[in-house]
């Protein structure tokens, strides 16, 4: 049975239209605007449209022009059915792609008759066009089978859709944005402006990141907070930049992502390796002050540094309480490498599963520090702990 498309804005005559075809057997679905239309028409193509020229939302010349750019509308018949009775009007429109053409008014049974006409050639056209052949090239529909002269070829369903949308529009130019609408979840270029079926594709990016930061502030010290202001009478101000802090960090990433298409995967495989990564302090003046103030009167004076070894200024004095060892820099810690795996399917265009293992691989190296000697770390960090999942994506298109 088949399902015929009937699009007019005058209830009257798509009602007409719709019982008469519907009284000889045909499954008939009616629409009033082209909005209605298209959303039915990208749920199911029919097997036959009748359109009228003059709907409230689009011109019906329009919409042949669009049914014949669709790869799941290009041999659709369409009938034409109008008021518009001058040569020009039906030139244009059958110019455009219509079929056939009806004026109003008309008689159902010659309706009836132009429709099972269209149909009959429409059926020996596709059953003409189930095999396509270009060159040395056998695409059969029915079988959904391609030869290239006689040895079978396996395609993957995209593989197949594409060649079967070039060899349906042989001989014409097809647009990219049609390719692109027909063949979906295939990866292309943007920047180019081409369709890319891509197979293994390698991408490798890297930072280097170098930072100093230091205080502002100043650093008032005193052995004794107390209140024993006869030992310890004064409270040391330190210069701001007693302390400042450098780090660096190198680090690249290197992805390699490969698609599997008879299978229709794609994994992607990341490795991150830092191969430099310190940081240190440098110290400006932080044991003698360059100001204090008295405890005594409470007034700020400056501060001599021969005086550092006065019993007056021994509260101050901070030369016995830093570590020296806090001048020694540490080395470059050794690179630390992660690998982490990912393996997406698409199903039906809508639906896409991921399984991904993330620090699958870890180097754990040792390194040993400088300011105690004999002291090892093992280069891991909670950052770096291995886990693995499974990721669902709803794709919407």
């Amino acid at each position: 049975m088949a399902l015929i498309y009937v699009v007019e804005d005058d209830k009257n005559i798509q009602e007409i239209e719709t019982f008469a075809l519907a009284n000889v057997g045909y499954e008939v679905k009616g629409f009033d605007s082209a909005t209605d239309f298209y959303a039915a028409l990208n749920e199911t193509a029919p097997d036959l449209i009748l359109l009228d020229i003059m709907l409230p939302d689009e011109d019906g010349l329009s919409i042949v022009k669009k049914l014949r750019t669709r790869q799941d509308t290009v041999l659709v018949p369409v009938i034409m059915v109008t008021a518009k009775t001058t040569e020009i009007d039906k030139v244009k429109g059958l110019d455009l792609g219509a079929d056939d053409y009806i004026t109003k008014p008309f008689g159902v049974m010659e309706l009836i008759s132009r429709v099972k006409a269209m149909l009959r050639r429409s059926q020996k056209t596709q059953d003409k066009d189930k095999i396509l052949k270009l060159g040395n090239i056998v695409l059969d529909r029915e079988k959904h089978s391609v030869m290239v002269g006689k040895e079978p070829v396996e395609l993957t369903y995209k593989e197949y859709e594409l060649l079967k949308l070039l060899m349906t529009n042989a001989g014409i130019v097809t647009t990219r944005e049609l390719i692109l609408d027909r063949v979906r979840g295939i990866d292309f270029d943007f920047d180019f402006g081409r369709v890319d079926a891509i197979r293994t594709a390698f991408n490798l990016n890297g930072s280097y990141m170098w930072r100093k930061s230091g205080s502002n502030n100043y650093m008032f010290w005193n052995k004794i907070t107390g209140t024993d202001y006869s030992k310890y009478p004064h409270m040391g101000v330190f210069s701001p930049d007693y302390e400042t802090d450098y780090s660096e960090r190198l680090a690249t990433n290197l992805r390699v992502i490969h698609n599997i298409p008879q299978i229709g995967l794609v994994v992607t495989l990341t490795a991150n390796v830092i191969w430099k990564d310190r940081s240190w302090k440098s110290y400006g003046n932080d044991s003698i002050p360059i100001k204090y103030i008295s405890r005594l009167d409470g007034k700020l004076y400056d501060f001599n540094p021969d005086d550092i070894d006065s019993e007056e200024f021994i509260g101050i004095d901070r030369r016995s309480t830093v570590n020296p060892t806090r001048l020694i820099r540490e080395g470059v810690m050794p690179p630390l490498l992660t690998m982490n795996l990912n393996i997406t399917k698409e199903i039906r265009d809508f639906l896409k599963v991921s399984f991904f293992a993330n620090n699958m691989f870890r180097s754990t190296p040792l390194w040993e520090s400088k300011k105690n000697p004999g002291s090892y770390t093992r280069r891991n960090t909670t950052e770096n702990v291995f886990f693995f999942g499974l990721e669902l994506t709803a794709i919407i298109r």
